[in-house]
């Protein structure tokens, strides 16, 4: 039997729903499964809807087939189609904490929460932007130096959004 059923808790949805329809400030948004809605958000809106932690959303600026963000450059395999300023959406599981490196963005610990197997974390870089990661607790431990840590933006799994916050599709340079 078909039912619809109306929650503003997006855990409830995820876990209830073999599809859902997101609607915000009374527009739809999106429809998909649980599954398409989490991996590929169509807007910031969806992508910060759903998610626990909530998506990273991070201002950048595109030039052909390089998006430059937080100083650091993710290239794409084509180039972009005239945007210029954007953001990139990158879930906490998706961000990587490393010690520090010439290529890496600095950072310092803000807050973390141990929660048995993983670690919740908010770093923040420098110029304030704050960033939360999602990691296991052993690669946690195992970080050489608490004190000179780096977050890395992977390519691959970032997102990214025109400035109206509309999903731009691209792909990752190999």
């Amino acid at each position: 039997a078909t039912t619809v059923y109306v929650t503003h808790d997006q855990t409830e949805a995820m876990t209830m729903a073999d599809r859902i329809a997101v609607i915000l400030h009374g527009e739809l948004q999106q429809i998909g499964t649980p599954s398409e809605i989490y991996r590929s958000p169509m807007t910031v809106g969806v992508a910060e809807f759903v998610g626990s932690p909530k998506i990273n959303i991070l201002p950048c600026r595109t030039s052909g087939n390089v998006i430059e963000c937080l100083g650091q450059t993710l290239r794409s395999e084509a180039p972009s189609q005239g945007m210029k300023d954007g953001s990139i959406g990158l879930r906490p599981e998706h961000v990587v904490l490393t010690g520090r490196t010439g290529g890496n963005l600095p950072c310092r610990i803000v807050s973390l929460e141990y929660l048995g197997s993983e670690v919740l974390l908010a770093v923040e870089t420098a110029d304030g932007t704050q960033i939360g990661l999602r990691m296991d607790v052993e690669a946690f431990e195992h970080l050489p130096d608490r004190e000179a840590l780096a977050v890395e933006l992977p390519a691959r799994h970032a997102l990214l959004f025109d400035a109206s916050g509309k999903r731009t599709e691209w792909r990752a340079a190999a």
